[in-house]
Formats: C-alpha cells, structure tokens, sequence
C-alpha cells in the first residue's frame, strides 16, 4: 500500500487557506493529504478594514466561515497550535493532539502584542483588523472637534500604508460633515521610510499634505502618557491627541518563538528567501506573517508566497513545474483620495507606481468580493 505524504499547513491567515487550497489542486488526493491546523472558525479579510469607519462597506462581508473557503477533501483542524516539535516533525495542538507531517507550511500571521507599549491597550484604537474598527467607528460619529493622531507602532508587520489611507478617509469624512476646520488629522510613521522605501514615503507624505494633513517622520512610538493624552517617542518627542489610532506592534507567534528552528540574529526564523524554506532544510516554509518581515503578510504579497511555495512542494511530489527562485515584492493599493487609488510595487529598494484612477479605488473598496470568490480559494 503506497503510504501518502502528508503535509500539514498551520494558520488561516490568507496565505495558510491560499496554501492549502492550491496544493491540494495541484496534488492528487492519492499522493498527499492536506491538513489545516488553526484554531477559529472565521476567517476576516483585515485589508478593507479602513472603509469601516466611514461606512464605506459593513463588518459583516468581511469575513467568511474557515470551513466554506476549504477545498473539501481539506482537513480542517480546529485546535490552537502550542508547539512545532522540528525534530520529530510534529504539531503539537493545545488540546493535547500530535499531528505529524511530511512537509510543514507554517503561514500564521503576526499577533498584535499592546503590552508592549504602556498605554496602547487603555488608549489606542487600530484599522489593521476587522474586529477593532468597529470601536473606531463608533468615536468617529462622536467626535466634533479635537486632534486624530494616526501612525504605525514599531514592529508593526502589516501594510504600513494602512495609517495614510485611514487620514484620507478621514480628512474627506469630516470635510463632508463641514467639521474639517475643529479636527486635526496628523499620521506620523516610526521612520522617514515605508516598507524601507524612501521613495514610498516622500510620495505618501505629499499625498498626506495635499488632503490637509499634517506628517510626522521619524518618530518611533514607546508609551503613551494617559494622563496628559500624549504619544511618547524613543527620542521624548510628543504628540497631543484627542483620538489615537495606531497600528498595533507585533510579533510572531509563541509557538514559533519557542521552536527549535534555526533564528538569525534579529529573532526571525533563518530561512533561505529565495525558496522560502527553513536553512539546509527543504520540509518546513515560512509565509505570510510568520517570516516576521514588513509587508509579508500584506494580502498580495501572501498570495505570491502560497503559489510559490504550493508550486514547489507539489514539483517535490508529484513533479509540477519547478517554480524557480522566490523574490519578495510588495504590492500596495494606497488610496489618494476618497475616490482615487493608484498601484505601487515595491521591489528591492525600487518603487514603481501607476496612475491615479477610480478603478483602482473600486477594486480596493470591492477586493473582498473577489478575494472571498477566487483568491484565497486558488483559483486564480
């Protein structure tokens, strides 16, 4: 009886349930099994996230059960992880469970880590994902003046120009409700960089200034003073607020940072980049929020990782094409206005950016329609 390989993919972030499903397209159900570890039964699309306190769009067509988004012959196994045992290539689940595997796909996304910064949990609402913009919601309807500082924490991993198109939306926002004169709109960012792009930066920062809002660079977040209502830089620097909206730091999980996998010296999981496997060690990937890099797992760049890596776990299978070698590149959809979008890549430290047109606002506004039809099923 032939024995099957078994390949274990943990997380149901975009790129875990991207994984799953375009490997078990391209490997025959008698050559692998696929098994899906993550505990939570919905899975939320965080990328729309910004259009919520504006009521561009409504909470409830931004996620979608794990279980309908699965290939069927997927096992969904719904249990927390709470350590990867590398030396007997095994899961071990929370609940008690082991799970072997042949080939590991660790693909969980960062986890937001507030504690790390004294105030951030009293204070701070965020737009990085679905669930906490529904409190922002609510202190935007109720704001009639004051000042709205907006940023992104150090460490934060996900799409670092979340905090410009939150302002832009906001500053249209209270144009409209002819409040734009008592709310101040400031976005300040940990460097003068974004996704270490200069280039990235100074274009937001104009877009910024030409929406009447003011930009901090350089000012890299450590604590808020509560009682005095002000961030508080690295430098001591300090910005006055009325409504703090930054996105949280984070970091990788627990069960990745107890590991015995190899770690560089950063704390990131050593891996060679250009196939996306643990060094000397050709079993075990990292995506999406697990490589710990910025941008890794912002919704493009995750659907990249899982049609490089499912494409080079089902050549070592059941010989599809050999996919090559992996180059990371960011894609972005920043918004310019509360109508206009453009396209952005950036690649190594180039940046090349499109023009700025409706389309591109619609399909940014509406993406969660095709990314729940087709994207993170693997179609396309």
């Amino acid at each position: 009886m032939k024995v099957l390989e078994r390949i274990v993919v943990v997380g149901n972030s975009t790129a875990g349930i991207t994984v799953a499903n375009k490997i078990r397209t391209r490997i025959a159900k008698e050559d692998a099994e696929v098994i899906l570890i993550a505990g939570g039964n919905r899975h939320y699309f965080n990328e729309a996230s910004v259009f919520l306190p504006v009521n561009y769009l409504q909470g409830s067509c931004l996620s979608a059960p794990v279980k309908s988004l699965l290939k069927k012959s997927i096992l969904h196994v719904n249990e927390n992880i709470k350590s990867i045992d590398v030396e007997n290539n095994g899961i071990l689940t929370e609940e008690g469970h082991l799970i072997r595997y042949t080939y590991l796909v660790i693909a969980m996304d960062c986890v937001p880590d507030p504690d790390a910064i004294p105030g951030f949990k009293e204070e701070v609402r965020s737009v990085n994902e679905v669930q906490s913009t529904i409190s922002l919601k609510e202190d935007i309807q109720n704001l009639k003046q004051g000042s709205i500082v907006i940023g992104n924490a150090p460490n934060f991993k996900g799409n670092q120009t979340l905090a410009s198109d939150i302002a832009i939306l906001l500053s249209k926002y209270f144009k409209e409700k002819k409040l734009d004169s008592k709310i101040k709109i400031q976005v300040f960012f940990p460097e003068d960089k974004i996704h270490g792009n200069t280039e990235l930066f100074n274009w937001v920062e104009n877009e910024l200034k030409s929406n009447n809002v003011e930009v901090i660079g350089g000012f890299s977040l450590t604590s808020l003073n509560v009682k005095n209502r002000e961030l508080v830089s690295s430098a001591g620097k300090t910005i006055k607020y009325d409504l703090p909206v930054v996105m949280p730091p984070e970091s990788l999980h627990k069960s990745i940072l107890s590991s015995h996998l190899p770690k560089t010296e950063n704390g990131r999981i050593d891996i060679d980049e250009s196939t996306l496997s643990i060094k000397n060690n050709d079993q075990i990937y990292l995506i999406g929020g697990s490589l710990g890099i910025p941008g890794s797992q912002n919704i493009y760049s995750a659907l990249d990782q899982a049609e490089f890596v499912s494409a080079r776990i089902a050549n070592r299978i059941s010989g599809y094409r050999d996919p090559g070698q992996f180059k990371l590149r960011i894609e972005l959809h920043p918004l310019i206005d509360n109508k206009l979008a453009i396209s952005a890549l950036v690649d190594d430290d180039s940046l090349i950016v499109g023009k700025a047109s409706e389309t591109d606002f619609l399909l940014r506004l509406y993406a969660h329609s095709s990314y729940f039809g087709r994207e993170i099923r693997g179609f396309v």
